[in-house]
């Protein structure tokens, strides 16, 4: 996937490039609301905070964290949004929220001790919000194959199949990857386990090994 290519963007800055107060945030979160529902599923808006001098806490609680809240309830399907920023301080703020919600998203941003490199591209991914080492971990190893299976992932992890499958489950709660049910086995459904920066190809012919 190239990023600079990506269909889906949305501008924060097209509101100014100081935006401080929560009444601002909230008035302009239909104008977002509107960029994600034209979002294809399985797919994800990237939220570009270029531009911006402030970004308050108030203002990104209602553009950003609030309809973030609402995908990972499930009211915009198999959609999710990634912040893409300059530089990580911008969203220090946005991260506070993030974490008073429980809620973690990825963001894209300059190299740093904290970031890794996004496969395909230059740019370089870490973590804005609450996630533990071990999720990091197993979301780190998604990221780098693109795509996988809970079953393969657990032995690159080294890690017990249930582990795996609590930890995927998370991830996939938050909106953090995206899971795709390619058959059953016995009872149970199987899933490939995506990237949210996989091609769309990879998401239409997924491998069908067991999760």
């Amino acid at each position: 996937m190239t990023i600079d290519r990506y269909p889906f963007q949305f501008e924060i800055a097209q509101f100014g490039t100081r935006l401080g107060t929560r009444l601002e945030g909230r008035t302009a979160r239909e104008a977002l609301l509107r960029a994600l529902r034209a979002v294809r599923e399985p797919g994800f808006l990237l939220v570009s905070l270029a531009g911006l001098d402030v970004l308050s806490g108030s203002f990104s609680d209602e553009i950003i964290a609030i309809p973030y809240a609402r995908i990972c309830a499930g009211e915009y399907g198999n959609r999710s949004m990634v912040i893409d920023s300059p530089n990580i301080e911008i969203a220090d703020d946005l991260a506070h929220k993030l974490e008073r919600r429980g809620l973690a998203m990825i963001i894209l941003t300059s190299a740093s001790m904290h970031t890794q490199s996004l496969p395909g591209s230059d740019r370089e991914w870490t973590v804005l919000g609450p996630l533990a080492a071990p999720m990091r971990e197993t979301l780190n190893r998604i990221v780098a194959l693109g795509r996988t299976s809970a079953g393969q992932l657990a032995v690159d992890l080294g890690i017990q199949h249930n582990t795996c499958l609590h930890r995927v489950n998370r991830l996939a709660a938050l909106r953090l990857i995206h899971r795709r049910r390619v058959g059953a086995a016995g009872p149970y459904s199987t899933y490939a386990l995506l990237s949210l920066f996989s091609d769309q190809d990879d998401h239409e012919s997924v491998s069908s090994r067991p999760a």
